[in-house]
């Protein structure tokens, strides 16, 4: 909006960052009401049981249908990928039924899963549809101990969280290929030349042609990416991508002699410490030669706080460290969160009677403790609110008499902050999560002005075992000191 009340506009940013922020529920929403709900109940529970998924990772349903037409739909998705199905409303509850030993998905009306209730597999993990109540099948499941989805899967969500994945990986195209393959394989297979009530009509092309309803709905979906993920900033610099043969500014960036004219790159950087900048120099800006320090950052980032060999360090997390029953649970890691707080305890020491190098030395020292998932913030919420004795603060808390001003934060969100000292919490253990997005990793790496401290399993990251590319490097890179200070840099 304010571009279209000015006579010029300049737009400041870094597209190897983060992008404007996407909820995952609305984009969703958007995606909702481009299938019937019947057509992607079907594609969800299919694909959530086919090849297409890791494995461990598949999921067995039991759905609940109220016509003919929705089970025709689903078992026509789950042959299309070889998943095997079963509609029990064909069989007799007195017929021997083998196919139901092995089904990935077994399906049938309220009244038919509730006669058949004694004999449905105990294994199935995911259930959708109006269930009638179940004790027999529920009784069975508690004797097997098997976990129940707690929320309904739905294509909608399914294709959002990909879509949102796929653009974050999309400078790590080895990573980005799961993703998209999975995307691919959440449309429907069965769909036909008429497109389902409620789709968009097709059109007709330039050469007369009329666009299959497959299409019609791939289309769609790119137009949502187009719209929801790419920053001003990109697209004006490499476009948001089009399905179309005409380019303009918007699709595929501005062209390129007009670019060099209108684009201008900041080459130094003014914040962090040399030893801060090296990896992700090297890691996010090497091709273009941007990130490189300004003259005397050393200097300028000078402090006697020598808990650290280097400036950037690296403080290992082992799962032997982490104990019996304090190991990482879901997106928490008691085990970080404990030496994320010793680490503030020794820094609230030093920063209690030590000036600010900065223009006021009266300033309290600023540090961000940072994490990439919401439930490691909880955690970490809960031993700062206890520490300070702040037990109403959320984000913002104060150590060491006011000495110390610390703020807690996911790294997405702290994107366009820094602080003195950053503690950043990696959390998972044997998992890459989504800590494999360059922009995401990148924005984290950069925030601090004076040192930064990874606290996390660096053996793993750094072992054949972690099959993210980009992590692995982040592990065995020789730019951060190993451990606390007594290691020589």
């Amino acid at each position: 909006m304010p571009a279209i009340y000015a006579k010029r506009w300049v737009v400041v940013g870094d597209r190897r960052q983060l992008s404007p922020y996407v909820e995952e529920q609305d984009l969703a929403e958007n995606i909702r009401g481009l299938l019937p709900d019947e057509v992607a109940q079907a594609i969800t529970h299919s694909f959530l049981a086919s090849s297409a998924i890791p494995k461990g990772m598949q999921k067995r349903s039991l759905v609940a249908i109220n016509s003919d037409e929705e089970a025709r739909w689903i078992i026509a998705e789950a042959e299309a990928r070889k998943v095997a199905v079963i509609n029990l409303d064909s069989v007799k509850p007195s017929d021997a039924c083998a196919e139901l030993t092995y089904a990935d998905i077994v399906t049938g009306t309220a009244d038919t899963l509730d006669a058949w209730q004694h004999r449905l597999p105990g294994d199935l993990q995911v259930t959708a549809g109006n269930l009638p109540e179940l004790p027999d099948w529920e009784a069975h499941r508690r004797a097997l101990g098997t976990e129940r989805d707690q929320e309904t899967p739905s294509w909608a969500s399914e294709v959002a969280w990909r879509q949102i994945r796929t653009y974050e990986l999309r400078y790590n195209e080895p990573e980005q290929k799961r993703y998209l393959t999975e995307l691919h394989e959440l449309l429907p297979k069965t769909l036909g030349e008429t497109p389902l009530p409620g789709q968009r009509r097709a059109r007709t092309l330039k050469d007369g042609e009329t666009q299959m309803p497959i299409d019609v709905l791939k289309e769609d979906l790119e137009h949502m990416r187009r719209v929801a993920m790419p920053s001003i900033l990109e697209i004006l610099q490499v476009g948001a991508g089009s399905l179309w043969e005409d380019k303009t500014a918007l699709t595929d960036g501005l062209p390129k002699p007009v670019l060099a004219e209108r684009m201008v790159s900041l080459s130094f950087q003014h914040r962090m410490h040399p030893d801060i900048a090296a990896f992700p120099r090297a890691q996010f800006y090497a091709q273009d030669g941007l990130l490189k320090d300004a003259t005397d950052m050393d200097k300028a980032r000078e402090w006697s706080y020598r808990r650290y060999a280097r400036r950037a360090a690296w403080l290992e997390i082992s799962p032997k460290q982490q104990g019996r029953g304090r190991g990482q649970t879901g997106n928490r890691n008691p085990a970080e969160a404990d030496a994320v707080m010793g680490e503030l305890r020794e820094f609230v020491k030093w920063a209690g009677s030590t000036p600010h190098p900065g223009k006021n030395p009266d300033a309290p020292w600023e540090v961000a403790v940072l994490t990439f998932y919401r439930g490691q913030e909880k955690e970490l919420r809960q031993r700062l609110q206890n520490e300070c004795k702040q037990p109403g603060n959320t984000r913002n808390f104060h150590l060491g008499e006011g000495r110390v001003r610390v703020t807690l934060c996911t790294a997405d969100r702290f994107q366009g902050h820094e602080a003195d000292l950053v503690l950043l919490s990696f959390v998972k253990t044997g998992s890459v999560g989504f800590l494999n997005s360059p922009n995401r990793l990148n924005v984290a790496l950069t925030r601090a002005r004076y040192q930064v401290v990874l606290i996390g399993n660096r053996r793993w990251m750094a072992s054949d075992k972690c099959r993210s590319e980009l992590i692995n490097s982040l592990g065995t890179s020789s730019c951060y000191a190993r451990d606390i200070g007594w290691e020589k840099s």
